[in-house]
């Protein structure tokens, strides 16, 4: 097991539903208008005649694209510019602030935007959402990521964001009722999204974004429940996990059920395999998918690791998370590595970031401090 390295000590007070949400995405893409295209849409436009379509230069009302985006964003470039060539990374948003120099956990939520490249973190000017927590995002389409609900100043959000690789775009639509700790994964070029509460409830709605809009749909499945996780496994989504009753009493007792969803229908597939818990994360790798972390009680902080072959679970055989047993951590698919970041294990809030390799975990760099949060949401775009 690596060594430990702790950063951020803090008399800890369980907050209800932190999640931390993690997808992952590849290229990256230009808003045009009300659609939300690919990069490459978005540069064929730009080519065009005044008379044969979109002018050049951003005339449709889109983000204009820069003369040179360089292949490794920097914070500057990346609020500025579509960076339609850029290699694509891993972005973050929101979450509970550290604050001070032990990173003591609060309440106050933030609207920081990050960026992981691969190899380290940095931020990025990028106005977008409002400070939130325990929201949810999901890739759909190449290139975009869609940000959904979670916990602000004002209470509970139900708006809908578009990140491109540049820019935070708004999709002005109606959809899922306000919530937080609900989990969201892609299926296709969609995005599914379950469950999740209002702190008096826990919902067991299914609702799809197909790119523009939300439709719910009329599939029966799991549950109610909040702080369970999901993950795309081929042309499926699969849930482990979650809370029941009002999403913040452990009292209720953790859930440990898998179900299949495939666009259509939901199957309970498997009543064997890890404890239950919530506040766990899960994200593909290959033909299968990586489950860690978790808590059974709010006092209680795992850190095995298991893996989903389709059909059954089974523990790998190095089974600590990357020496952090930890609840409320994010994890994404990318570079054929399942990245890691984050989680609290009741005494510390990590800012650090492992990677999965399939065969054990190695660490990479840790987030600046402002990233140091904890109830965020990443994804790659």
């Amino acid at each position: 097991m690596p060594p430990r390295a702790r950063h951020c000590m803090y008399r800890f007070v369980l907050p209800p539903l932190g999640l931390l949400a993690f997808a992952a995405v590849t290229g990256c893409a230009s808003i045009l208008g009300a659609d939300f295209d690919h990069p490459a849409a978005a540069q064929d436009a730009s080519a065009q005649s005044s008379d044969g379509g979109v002018p050049s230069g951003g005339d449709d009302g889109g983000p204009t694209p820069c003369p040179s985006c360089p292949t490794t964003p920097t914070c500057a470039t990346l609020g500025t510019c579509t960076l339609a060539d850029a290699a694509p990374g891993v972005v973050l948003f929101g979450g509970l602030l550290g604050e001070g120099a032990n990173e003591v956990l609060t309440t106050d939520a933030t609207a920081v935007t990050a960026e992981w490249n691969g190899s380290a973190w940095s931020t990025v000017d990028a106005p977008g959402p409002s400070a939130r927590s325990s929201h949810a995002m999901a890739t759909f389409g190449p290139g975009l990521v869609l940000l959904f609900g979670g916990t602000g100043s004002s209470g509970l959000l139900a708006d809908s964001w578009v990140w491109n690789g540049a820019v935070w775009t708004p999709a002005d639509v109606a959809g899922p009722s306000a919530r937080r700790g609900h989990a969201m994964a892609t299926l296709g070029s969609e995005v599914v999204l379950f469950g999740g509460g209002n702190g008096k409830e826990a919902f067991g709605d299914t609702w799809i974004w197909d790119g523009k809009r939300w439709t719910k749909s009329s599939a029966a499945g799991p549950s109610a429940r909040c702080g369970h996780a999901m993950a795309t496994l081929n042309d499926t989504v699969v849930l482990f996990g979650g809370l029941a009753g009002d999403c913040s009493n452990p009292a209720n007792g953790p859930l440990g059920d898998t179900w299949v969803f495939d666009g259509t229908s939901w199957t309970e597939a498997s009543s064997t395999g890890p404890r239950p818990r919530y506040e766990l994360a899960m994200a593909p790798q290959g033909d299968t998918v990586l489950l860690t972390g978790g808590t059974t009680d709010g006092n209680s902080f795992l850190g095995d690791a298991w893996i989903w072959s389709g059909t059954a679970w089974s523990a790998p055989p190095q089974t600590s998370g990357g020496g952090i047993a930890t609840y409320g951590l994010a994890m994404a698919s990318f570079q054929g590595l399942v990245v890691v970041f984050g989680g609290t294990d009741g005494q510390d809030v990590f800012g650090q970031t492992w990677l999965w390799s399939g065969a054990g975990w190695q660490q990479g760099a840790d987030a600046p401090a402002s990233c140091t949060v904890y109830a965020t949401a990443m994804a790659t775009w």
